[in-house]
């Protein structure tokens, strides 16, 4: 081994080394997201649409812990399935509204298990879960514009970013530390943590509960991002010829369009499980199959093509192609939420 390759192995395991073993045992960037005092969590403060949204998610719970309310209900919710269902769109309404305004309440009062009580009882995964089954069921064979609701709701955040740093963890994680460009979903988020950056001081890592910072043009925002991901269905099918459209890494100094999602790392004490934040996988049907599979992540990167700006979609998700203009990429999605904000 060469002098030069030797010291680049020394400073890359020593970087690695530096970062502090988390509350989950691994040295990743995660955060604990306190679950509510009260259920509902209402303030007054809150806008409308959430208000009813947590009001609702609170009486469903409540009114199905029984066998045969539990049964009504799910019924109930396995009956939506068409936009022209007022009281569809109403829950679509809501559910975007409560995520929108506050992710890390919304997920937290989703995995409260003051919710998860008794044999019965709909929590709110079930329900949510139900809400976007009848989002399937109302757009049918039209799968692109199912693809982009189903990640509209899902997604936790919608950002355009700037990576301005990246860490590569020993579980071969790589915490991003990036300045926000753009909001399109998600007001407030956890602050950023110099622990996971170049530029850190000495210190001990921020287990406790996040202090939230509001999202805007200049935010800094962190996030876990997965590299090599495969495509697996179900069976954890892996396909080789199609590692290139897979995500091998993110780069410092690139822009990207990203949908993250909190996902659990493990499960907490008394205050709330502990999560990790990273772009949501979409997920895709087979053709004439019932059969979905995941593709690369939703961290889509943008880049000069002509006089234009452009986001890459390998797949083609949301059906506009896959070198989408960044204008149109934007006005798509704001246009559906707009539509989302009028039910």
């Amino acid at each position: 081994m060469n002098r030069y390759v030797a010291t680049v192995v020394v400073c890359i395991a020593s970087a690695l080394a530096q970062l502090p073993r988390n509350a989950c045992g691994d040295h990743t960037l995660i955060y604990q997201l306190p679950w509510p005092q009260r259920l509902p969590p209402l303030s007054i403060y809150m806008p409308y649409d959430v208000l009813v949204g947590y009001i609702g998610l609170d009486s469903a719970n409540w009114a199905s812990r029984n066998k045969q309310s539990d049964y009504r209900m799910s019924e109930f919710l396995e009956r939506r399935g068409s936009f022209d269902d007022d009281t569809l769109r109403k829950m679509v309404r809501s559910m975007f509204a409560m995520c929108d305004y506050n992710p890390m309440l919304y997920e937290a009062t989703l995995s409260t298990p003051r919710y998860r009580v008794g044999l019965y009882g709909l929590d709110p995964y079930m329900i949510g879960s139900e809400i976007l089954g009848a989002i399937e069921r109302a757009w049918g064979r039209d799968t692109a514009n199912k693809y982009r609701d189903l990640a509209l709701l899902r997604a936790d955040y919608i950002l355009h970013v700037r990576v301005d740093d990246t860490i590569h963890t020993k579980e071969n994680l790589i915490v991003t530390t990036c300045q926000v460009l753009d909001v399109l979903k998600g007001q407030v988020a956890p602050a950023c943590d110099p622990t996971y950056t170049h530029w850190r001081g000495r210190g001990s890592v921020k287990n406790a509960a996040p202090a939230p910072s509001v999202l805007s043009t200049g935010t800094c925002l962190q996030f876990t991002y997965i590299p090599q991901y495969r495509i697996g269905g179900y069976l954890d099918v892996i396909y080789p010829p199609l590692d290139r459209y897979m995500g091998d890494s993110i780069y410092p100094g690139k822009e990207y369009m990203v949908m993250l999602v909190y996902a659990i790392r493990c499960y907490g004490d008394s205050v709330g499980d502990w999560h990790m934040l990273t772009p949501m996988m979409i997920d895709m049907q087979c053709e004439n199959s019932d059969v979905w599979f995941q593709v690369s992540p939703a961290a889509y990167a943008i880049e000069q093509e002509g006089s234009e700006l452009v986001v890459r979609m390998p797949w083609n998700e949301f059906g506009w192609g896959t070198s989408v203009p960044l204008a149109t990429f934007k006005q798509q999605l704001r246009s559906r939420i707009e539509e989302f904000r009028s039910w």
